[in-house]
C-alpha cells in the first residue's frame, strides 16, 4: 500500500507538471472505475446495474463541474498516461485495503502504510534537502494536510470498508467536490459557477440514485409496527 501511495502521487505530481490541474481531476476520477473492476475481478463483489448507473452520472457529473477550463492538446499523451497512473495506483489501494481490512485495525493499517512511505521517501536525497527549506508556516500547512488527507480521510474510509463494498464507499467519498465548493464559497468568498452548480446537481443524482432503494428500505424497517399492524386476519 505504502508502495502504491507513493506511485500514486509520483504520477499526480508529473501529470500536473505537464498539463492541466483540471484535465488531471477528471481523469483521476476513474480511479472508481477502476476500484470497482478490481473489486469484482479480485474480491469478487458484485456491483448492480443501479450502481454502475450512479457511477457514470458521478463521471459525467465531475466532466461538467471542470468543463470550463477543460481541455485536451495535441501534446497530452504523457500526461493523461501519468493521471490514468496515478488513478489505477490509488484504485489498488482500495482493493488492498478491502482485502485485509477484516485482519487489521483501521488506525494501525494507515498509521504503519504512512510510517513505511515516509521512510522510503526520506532515502531520497533531493527530498530531504527540500524538507530542509520549509518554512514554519509550511510545515504547518503541510501537517494539517496530512491529518485531514492521508491520516483521518483514509482511516474513515478504510472504517468504511469493513462493512460497505469499495463501490459504495467511494460513490460517498464523491461528496468531496461539492464540499471542496461549499468550503471555499464559505471561507474564501469564491463563487460557484454555473457548471460547478450543474456539475454538483448530477453528481448528488447519481448518488441518491444509487442509495435511494437502501434508505427507503431502512427507513421502513425502522418504522415500529401499529396497532393494526399486529392485529391478526
Amino acid at each position: 500500500m505504502a508502495l502504491f501511495g507513493i506511485a500514486g502521487n509520483y504520477a499526480l505530481c508529473r501529470a500536473l507538471e505537464e498539463s492541466s490541474a483540471t484535465l488531471f481531476m477528471v481523469i483521476a476520477r476513474t480511479e472508481i472505475v477502476m476500484a470497482m473492476i478490481l473489486g469484482w475481478l479480485f474480491l469478487h463483489e458484485r456491483v448492480s446495474l443501479r450502481l454502475w448507473i450512479g457511477v457514470m452520472l458521478v463521471m459525467v457529473g465531475v466532466t461538467v463541474m471542470k468543463s470550463e477550463g477543460l481541455s485536451i492538446p495535441t501534446d497530452s499523451l504523457f500526461p493523461v498516461l501519468w493521471a490514468f497512473g496515478c488513478a489505477l495506483a490509488f484504485a489498488l489501494i482500495q482493493v488492498i485495503s478491502k482485502a485485509i481490512i477484516h485482519l487489521v485495525d483501521p488506525q494501525v493499517l494507515n498509521v504503519s502504510r504512512l510510517v513505511i512511505a515516509t521512510f522510503l521517501l526520506l532515502l531520497s536525497t533531493e527530498i530531504r534537502n527540500d524538507l530542509e527549506g520549509l518554512t514554519f508556516s509550511e510545515w504547518s500547512m503541510l501537517g494539517m494536510a496530512a491529518f485531514f488527507g492521508p491520516f483521518m480521510g483514509r482511516v474513515a474510509y478504510t472504517y468504511a470498508l469493513k462493512h460497505i463494498t469499495i463501490a459504495k464507499a467511494m460513490l460517498l467519498g464523491m461528496f468531496s467536490p461539492l464540499l471542496t465548493l461549499m468550503l471555499e464559497y464559505l471561507i474564501y468568498g469564491t463563487m460557484i459557477s454555473p457548471s460547478e452548480m450543474g456539475g454538483s446537481a448530477i453528481i448528488i443524482l447519481g448518488i441518491l440514485w444509487s442509495f435511494l432503494p437502501s434508505l427507503v428500505n431502512n427507513s421502513y424497517r425502522s418504522v415500529p409496527p401499529t396497532p393494526e399492524d399486529r392485529r391478526p386476519d
